[in-house]
């Protein structure tokens, strides 16, 4: 949900919108740099972007959420203003508001002025419709990704992103979005900062970084409580030469799962925590990168032609694969093909550095001039002039609005990626009886073994108006196939009051497949 403004900091918005119309020059286009959610470390680009910008002519300030204090730096900018995120509503005077794109939720932007998000994590990808970003045509007016758009991807999108966000549910008032394209602003960063330690820092370590210890339990559950410590003293026994260089998020420091692991390699002399907010240095020492399914091996392999390791051993069961090839290099599921995996990217470094740097020309833009081929774009994203090479998406027209019957028709056509379309379908339809029925269906044929949303367990309790369905954590197999019924036969009824006799004929059909 959105920080709605309150009286004062509504108040204090327009007091320092007033002193941003008094400090900056009425002529100068206003950048404004917007951290209120600091899980992504997006200042360790956005400051070098930020330095970009004022040498083009631009104006620059940064805005820290309170709740970004202390966590997140903006010396890049000319001044920086700390605020709540209430008062960001209230800035007119920035006409062009840079954020990463975790913020869109939690923060309103002025109607009037343009936002960009930055895709949080450096992608790779020669065909995709985005599906993981879908929502955030509700929030922002522009999406920047690093992989290029092609033809086959611009269709995608298209199919996909058009007409799934109702126009209530659409933040931005402007009747189009759109996705833009350079090298990844952080790779950009890294790129240079890495050639500069080039030949001065001994490559001496393996770095073991994570994701986010609480993000997506359905992947693996506490994924640093059942398999951190038994992953470090795999590598630290199996490679006696190398460091093990320990970088979870920021803000994962103080988290229990972080501490335990601390404190279980407390006294292990090559192990070592890395709280630096630049990765650079733990970057130029790694010779190869362990994690699970963080986009930092997107980072760490594209900028260092290094490999990275994606260790995902809760999936081994499913897959009954140990190792696959991956762009950025290997995917492990048992601690067997982990060392296997770490000495060939030790023993065959040439092989590896070919393969990830024909992989990033296939599937990324050009990561050295990232934040330059971003900065000549932005004059045209601030007018809405879109570029031929750029997506543009058509929103906030009623006629094109799928509805649930039309999302439901989405996702029976794309059922690779029903998880997510539903997720965000329910973002913006919570109280739809016919989706929840059908995310619960879905999830019972086809991940039973995986944890019912919380989202999705709110919707379906609150449509039966009766006992709960079980504790949390619920998985989708412990869901009776009578709670989706009797979804589907309250969507009925009401469709059938509503005269929707499409949506009507679809749950009783699909009420019949249970």
């Amino acid at each position: 949900m959105s920080s709605a403004p309150t009286e004062e900091s509504a108040l204090r918005g327009q007091e320092y919108n007033t002193l941003l119309c008094e400090r900056f020059d009425p002529a100068q286009t206003l950048v404004g740099f917007y951290i209120g959610n600091t899980q992504v470390s997006q200042d360790e680009w956005m400051n070098p972007l930020a330095l970009e910008l004022r040498r083009r002519g631009y104006a620059v300030v940064g805005l820290l959420a309170r709740e970004a204090v202390g966590a997140a730096r903006l010396d890049g900018t000319e001044l920086t203003l700390e605020l709540a995120r209430g008062s960001v509503a209230a800035l007119s005077r920035v006409q062009l508001f840079i954020v990463s794109d975790m913020e869109g939720v939690a923060t309103d932007f002025p109607p009037r002025s343009r936002v960009l998000a930055c895709a949080h994590g450096c992608s790779w990808s020669c065909s995709t419709n985005f599906v993981d970003a879908v929502y955030h045509q509700a929030y922002f007016d522009g999406y920047l990704t690093s992989c290029s758009l092609t033809q086959s991807t611009r269709e995608q999108v298209q199919a996909l992103w058009t007409g799934i966000v109702p126009p209530s549910g659409c933040k931005r008032p402007s009747p189009h979005f759109y996705i833009l394209a350079s090298g990844y602003p952080r790779s950009a960063v890294l790129y240079h900062k890495l050639a500069e330690l080039e030949g001065r820092v001994e490559r001496d370590a393996i770095l073991y970084a994570p994701i986010l210890a609480d993000y997506r339990p359905s992947a693996g559950g506490c994924r640093l409580e059942r398999y951190g410590k038994r992953i470090v003293r795999c590598l630290l026994d199996s490679f006696p030469h190398l460091q093990l260089i320990f970088r979870p998020y920021r803000t994962d420091l103080e988290h229990p799962q972080v501490q335990a692991l601390l404190a279980a390699f407390a006294h292990e002399p090559r192990f070592e925590l890395d709280t630096d907010p630049q990765r650079a240095p733990a970057f130029s020492r790694a010779a190869v990168l362990v994690t699970d399914f963080s986009h930092i091996a997107n980072s760490f392999a594209f900028t260092t032609l290094r490999p990275a390791v994606s260790f995902q051993p809760w999936e081994y069961v499913r897959s009954r694969r140990t190792l696959d090839t991956l762009p950025t290099g290997f995917c492990a599921r048992t601690y067997q093909a982990l060392i296997r995996a770490v000495r060939m990217g030790l023993e065959s470094p040439g092989p590896c550095r070919e393969h990830i740097r024909r992989q990033r020309e296939r599937g990324m833009l050009p990561v050295e001039s990232g934040l330059q081929d971003l900065a000549e774009q932005l004059d045209d994203f601030l007018r809405d002039r879109p570029r031929p090479e750029w997506i543009s998406i058509e929103r906030n027209n009623p006629s094109l609005t799928l509805g649930e019957a039309g999302i439901v028709r989405t996702i029976l056509s794309l059922p690779h990626c029903w998880e997510k379309i539903a997720s965000a379908a329910l973002h913006f339809f919570p109280e739809s009886l016919f989706l929840t029925a059908f995310s619960l269906h879905m999830g019972l044929r086809l991940m039973p073994d995986q944890a019912v949303p919380a989202r999705l367990l709110a919707s379906a309790r609150r449509g039966l108006q009766e006992p709960p369905i079980g504790d949390d954590p619920l998985l989708f197999r412990d869901v009776s196939p009578e709670i989706p019924r009797k979804l589907y036969g309250l969507a009925q009824l009401k469709a059938f009051r509503e005269n929707d006799l499409e949506l009507a004929g679809m749950a009783e059909n699909l009420k019949t497949l249970l």
